[in-house]
């Protein structure tokens, strides 16, 4: 009997636990990322801020998993955000929320805020020369651009003379192989336009010209 007595006071004391701990305005609270995922071209910006903040916490804001900013809430606050500022340096901004923090560091792993905010670059192809090939030869190039994982669609179109050979629009690496017709020189165009995808944000750069010249 007095087991079964000290088993459901236990049951008891877990019970309260519980409740305190999902009922208190300290981690078990859910707190949210608010801001605006944006390509950046280095003149535009977004706020990012918290929301759902409680008293007396301490919230971290990361950009690529290191510490950028971190801000504590009022003893008495009536607010319900925390804004971290302005940001426009590429990277995945995330979140965090503590008990405790000792000399600017968290003294627990915390809780990850709901959400992120990415800010991605939009890219920029590098230098083209222009080329000049005789008639038959094969194109073979593939753009760069400044920012790693870019990827590249393109179009082209005769500027002048008569060429065939061209592919109408492709991805990434140019490998046709071109000709001049008629005896004379041509030329084509390749359009080619660079972009690139973080964690679903689309971004596109400005497109550049590749200028191909074919001598019969």
């Amino acid at each position: 009997m007095k087991y079964k007595e000290t088993m459901f006071i236990k049951k008891i004391q877990l019970f309260i636990l519980f409740a305190v701990l999902m009922n208190s305005p300290g981690l078990a609270q859910v707190t949210e990322m608010a801001g605006q995922s944006i390509c950046s071209d280095g003149n535009n910006s977004t706020d990012i801020s918290i929301i759902h903040t409680v008293p007396e916490k301490f919230y971290s804001l990361y950009r690529d998993g290191q510490l950028v900013q971190m801000r504590q809430s009022a003893v008495k606050s009536q607010e319900n955000s925390i804004l971290f500022g302005s940001f426009s340096e590429p990277g995945i901004y995330t979140a965090a929320v503590f008990d405790k923090v000792v000399a600017g560091f968290p003294m627990s792993s915390g809780i990850p805020a709901k959400g992120n905010i990415v800010i991605s670059q939009a890219p920029i192809i590098l230098s083209m020369d222009s080329l000049v090939l005789k008639s038959g030869d094969k194109v073979d190039f593939l753009p760069k651009a400044d920012t790693p994982g870019t990827s590249f669609s393109w179009t082209s179109k005769a500027l002048d003379g008569k060429s065939r050979g061209q592919s109408k629009k492709g991805t990434d690496a140019i490998r046709d192989v071109l000709y001049a017709d008629g005896g004379t020189r041509a030329t084509v165009v390749y359009t080619i336009t660079p972009y690139i995808t973080r964690q679903g944000l689309l971004c596109t750069g400005r497109s550049r010209d590749l200028v191909v010249i074919i001598n019969p």
